[in-house]
């Protein structure tokens, strides 16, 4: 009796140790990679990561990245979607010919997990320096084109708004500012000029648009995948095609009435066109109708009419 107490003993002891073993030990979540970095631009890149081992408990996944080798959370932190497995992380507002140092990481109330580190250099382009008032612009070769790579934030006294979201200032230069028809070919600087109808249409060709839609009044084709800021660091909306490969990142600033307000930030960017004589206006718009998709219309505003009384965005291009 008194060894089979002993043995009963024992078997309760390691039932309780192991018990106690198995709620104190740290479950670390599992590993992931990096598992492409493309479409990489002087300010955007396309990231995916996945996890790698048998999931187990893992309450948020990512990358982190930053100047400096070895990114922690307390770096930067992209927002980013699930596609199936697989995350998909659009980032944007870098800094031309730079370095960066990107990590995946998975987290989880024991702590977290980073996988192996890859990095990325964005392309270096030109800086233009407007020398009216200092502020710089990069320059963006598409084919035998060259644009400005954002908004024009040239001021105009009474003439210039910011971009505000419904009445809210937002404060981002990299939105630029609105104007008015009055003003808008007196914006870019010498040696630039507010594009033409023909301008426009020959960035639609190049980025692959067909003859009969790059010619068509109140065009709408989903073209724009290739020109529009990845994500939705101002965007309301973003897809997997939106890739940005031409680093033209058109942004949503919408566009104001003469009080200020706006209701398209987020939605639609707005860019006036060089008049094609007293009365007739173009302009083109980047944004979403009736689906996810990135468009391209082309729409006509006619001076006889109200709807040429807004201020949206400037892009110049640059002179031959």
């Amino acid at each position: 009796c008194f060894v089979m107490k002993n043995i009963c003993c024992s078997i309760m002891t390691f039932i309780i140790v192991a018990n106690f073993l198995s709620c104190t030990t740290t479950d670390y979540p599992p590993e992931s990679e990096i598992t492409s970095i493309d479409y990489v631009t002087h300010n955007t890149v396309i990231i995916l990561s996945a996890v790698t081992e048998e999931p187990t408990y893992y309450g948020i996944k990512g990358v982190v990245y930053s100047l400096s080798p070895e990114p922690t959370i307390e770096d930067i932190v992209p927002e980013h979607h699930e596609i199936g497995d697989t995350i998909r992380i659009p980032v944007s507002g870098l800094e031309p010919n730079t370095t960066y140092f990107v990590r995946p990481y998975t987290q989880n109330i024991d702590g977290i997990t980073y996988g192996e580190e890859r990095s990325f250099t964005t392309d270096a382009v030109n800086i233009f320096t407007d020398v009216r008032d200092g502020k710089t612009y990069t320059e963006i070769e598409i084919y035998d084109q060259v644009w400005m790579g954002e908004n024009m934030r040239y001021e105009i006294e009474g003439m210039s708004l910011p971009v505000k979201n419904h009445q809210e200032l937002l404060d981002d230069e990299r939105l630029g500012l609105l104007y008015p028809i009055e003003v808008c070919e007196d914006v870019c600087p010498s040696g630039w000029h507010l594009p033409t109808d023909q301008d426009w249409n020959t960035l639609e060709s190049a980025i692959s648009m067909p003859p009969g839609l790059v010619d068509s009044n109140s065009l709408q084709a989903t073209y724009a995948y290739s020109i529009r800021e990845p994500g939705k660091r101002h965007w309301s909306y973003d897809n997997d095609s939106i890739t940005n490969i031409y680093g033209f990142t058109a942004l949503p600033a919408g566009l104001c009435d003469a009080n200020g307000y706006n209701d398209r930030y987020g939605y639609y960017g707005y860019y006036w066109t060089a008049p094609e004589n007293d009365s007739i206006y173009h302009n083109r718009i980047i944004g979403k109708y009736n689906n996810q998709n990135p468009q391209i219309y082309r729409h006509t505003r006619y001076s006889s009419s109200n709807n040429i009384n807004y201020y949206i965005s400037v892009r110049c291009i640059k002179d031959n």
